[in-house]
């Protein structure tokens, strides 16, 4: 069954290493498609797809949305299914071998740090996107959510490394810098805001202050039996019964990142 895989980045030195170790397990490099974003840089991807975009224009999300829509629209008709990932989002695909029971996959998202030899993470509501599928997606502004509602469980983990090492402060603030020439009618509507990272730092922050508090279960792939559940069709989840506030052990699923 043939895949593909696409990504976007900008000065992502850290990130695109880790993310294309991750997911040539997966994926021939041949199918991998980079899209470089006007980067200063320097990257090699003589052994990838790639497409290289000028930056000369305002930052546009929306822009950024339709051209990777068209991108993956057009390669479906060429692969069987694709997967879409930002440079940050490390998805376990062990388990999946291409069946599809609905067009489209979200995955459980994960806000992931090390501690003890071990890999940890904090469930990522909103980062549970929908980002496995075999249709062609109209998705929301950030991928966050499409045209088709979630599926009755989400259980693919995801790792999500925007905090992972060392530079995330300094990852952040290249962002925030970055987006203050973003195109002002989407500033306007606060699209912005998500590139900050803050709230979000802030409470990983919190979490890995207060670990020896936290209460730890480990993340078991189990299809029959999921512990995270869409709540609406915008791609909100929540974790079943008493476990909104643990910290879950997924090193069996992201041995690469230990």
């Amino acid at each position: 069954m043939s895949k593909f895989l696409v990504t976007m980045q900008y000065n992502e030195k850290h990130l695109l290493p880790i993310f294309l170790k991750h997911y040539e397990k997966y994926f021939d490099k041949k199918d991998i498609y980079i899209i470089d974003h006007g980067s200063t840089m320097e990257f090699d991807y003589s052994e990838y797809n790639h497409i290289r975009l000028p930056r000369e224009k305002s930052f546009c999300e929306q822009d950024r949305l339709e051209f990777i829509q068209n991108l993956t629209k057009g390669l479906l008709n060429y692969y069987d299914y694709g997967v879409y990932a930002d440079c940050d989002e490390l998805i376990c695909l062990d388990f999946f071998k291409g069946d599809f029971d609905s067009p489209v996959y979200y995955v459980a998202a994960f806000d992931v740090f090390k501690k003890n030899d071990r890999l940890y993470g904090i469930f990522d509501s909103i980062s549970c996107k929908p980002l496995i599928f075999n249709k062609p997606l109209e998705w929301q502004i950030g991928f966050h959510g499409c045209q088709y509602a979630p599926e009755p469980v989400v259980h693919i983990p995801m790792a999500h490394i925007r905090f992972y090492e060392d530079h995330t402060e300094e990852r952040i603030n290249a962002r925030m810098d970055l987006h203050e020439n973003m195109d002002q009618i989407e500033k306007a509507l606060g699209k912005n805001y998500h590139w900050s990272n803050k709230i979000y730092y802030n409470r990983y922050k919190n979490v890995l202050d207060n670990f020896d508090k936290q209460r730890v279960e480990k993340f078991t792939y189990a299809p029959s039996n999921p512990i995270i559940k869409p709540i609406n069709n915008d791609a909100y989840h929540t974790l079943e019964g008493d476990l909104e506030n643990v910290i879950f052990d997924i090193t069996d699923y992201f041995v690469d990142l230990v």
